[in-house]
């Protein structure tokens, strides 16, 4: 599988027009929301920092980083077939960009590092985990376009190879869904909302949450899941003891059964 995505030429706007089968827009994301998203905060927020603070250069994380990176800068230059490094750079370059924006300067290194790292890889999982990287790098860098292109290829190889009920998968298309939106291309990125939706069923909570958000408008079916998952989440926060009604539904949205 080869890969040579090409700098877009800046944010398109989206399309005015929705189309969606029997949707049913209801009042339940930003429920959604306030009940599934606030834990993420805190696996989002790196040892140390302020969860109010602006992280900037001069921080201290992002100064500790970039001493990580120059390591591995090294450590390819030295040995440029280092796939564990080539996959630590890019995966460190992509969370500088996130941290401390240069307006995209890092992007390219990273799409460097994780295109020989992709040319090292011979393994068809750890080819398809290296481009949804690639894919996530370029959506978070706005290049929806690239984006897209590898992601189309990535996905169908990742389900072939195996990867169908795995994290990794559900993100794919969580990632391709979001370029779709952004390229204005609403049906198409309402059909894979509702992809990403079904494949992190018990699997993983952080896409099926952004998932549900992403699709904006639903059926009635999805309305009874998303209002079953919010009755879930109330009743376990108000501390509802465990049974075969909620280990059934919590089984929907996590990998492992009620906790506590």
């Amino acid at each position: 599988m080869k890969f040579s995505p090409h700098r877009a030429s800046g944010r398109p706007v989206r399309g005015q027009q929705q189309e969606v089968a029997a949707p049913r827009v209801v009042g339940l994301s930003a429920l959604l929301l306030l009940l599934l998203l606030p834990s993420l905060a805190a696996a989002l927020t790196l040892p140390g920092m302020d969860e109010e603070k602006t992280v900037t250069q001069e921080d201290p994380v992002v100064t500790k980083l970039k001493g990580m990176l120059v390591e591995l800068r090294e450590k390819v230059a030295d040995n440029p077939s280092d796939f564990k490094s080539l996959l630590e750079m890019g995966a460190l370059l992509s969370r500088l960009n996130e941290l401390a924006p240069d307006g995209g300067k890092r992007v390219p290194e990273a799409l460097a590092a994780y295109r020989r790292a992709l040319d090292l890889a011979h393994d068809p999982q750890v080819r398809s985990f290296v481009a949804a990287q690639m894919g996530e790098l370029l959506l978070a860098a706005h290049f929806h376009r690239e984006a897209v292109h590898i992601l189309n290829q990535t996905v169908p190889l990742a389900k072939k190879v195996g990867l169908g009920k795995t994290d990794t998968y559900a993100r794919m298309l969580l990632h391709f869904a979001k370029a779709q939106q952004e390229l204005g291309n609403e049906r198409e990125a309402r059909r894979l909302f509702a992809r990403a939706l079904k494949a992190a069923r018990n699997v993983s909570p952080h896409v099926y949450a952004q998932a549900w958000l992403g699709l904006g408008a639903y059926t009635d079916k999805e309305v009874k899941e998303l209002e079953d998952c919010a009755e879930f989440l109330r009743r376990r926060r108000e501390g509802a003891a465990s049974s075969t009604w909620l280990w059934t539904l919590w089984s929907r949205i996590a990998p492992a059964g009620p906790r506590g």
